[in-house]
């Protein structure tokens, strides 16, 4: 394996983790933002 055949393997790895940490805080962002909008009333206790 070639010096530049690792470097190429090592950015899409990286390219990977990066996107997959980046859709996993997305979600959270995502999940704890609706409740704040009201798209989720059955988590709000009710009065």
């Amino acid at each position: 394996m070639t010096t530049h055949e690792m470097y190429y393997l090592i950015l899409v790895l990286a390219a990977f983790c990066g996107l997959g940490v980046f859709l996993v805080v997305e979600t959270i962002v995502y999940r704890r933002s609706l409740p704040r909008i009201g798209y989720l009333p059955h988590d709000k206790p009710h009065p």
